[in-house]
């Protein structure tokens, strides 16, 4: 009998919290907006906002890669993935990933740095790629030919 009384308490601790939580949501969105926000760069890169901001002075408040300030997003914490990331952060071991981030990017380059699966020799690869023109070679000895 005595689970019965803690799965009462859990239910009424779960919405007790839901209605505090709108509750603060309602008097004052800015607070609860910075607090969310606190919580969230805590609970996932192990940084507080003052660390965050400090980065966003570095960089001058642009994007590291393009130098474009940010439209409607904040900028992303950009960080080194590691192998077994969510269960790092199951663990609370966030010096892990807070020790690899890189910088703040925005949301374009940030989704670029994913399709290269942050391996550099693809970039480079990438770079020559654009400077190059390989096709063109080709292109050109079939037409004077």
């Amino acid at each position: 009998m005595p689970y019965k009384d803690i799965n009462k308490r859990r239910k009424y601790k779960k919405t007790y919290n839901k209605a505090y939580r709108a509750k603060r949501r309602i008097e004052n969105p800015a607070k609860y907006r910075e607090s969310v926000r606190n919580y969230d760069l805590r609970r996932t890169f192990g940084i507080s906002t003052e660390e965050y901001d400090k980065l966003l002075n570095f960089q001058k408040g642009v994007c590291y890669i393009c130098g474009r300030p940010p439209k409607t997003r904040r900028l992303s914490v950009d960080h080194k993935h590691l192998i077994n990331e969510k269960k790092i952060r199951l663990k609370k071991d966030q010096h892990l990933i807070r020790n690899n981030i890189r910088g703040l990017l925005c949301s374009q380059c940030n989704r670029g740095l994913q399709f290269y699966r942050d391996n550099s020799d693809l970039f480079r690869k990438a770079a020559s790629y654009l400077e190059l023109h390989p096709a063109q070679e080709i292109l050109r000895k079939t037409t004077t030919t």
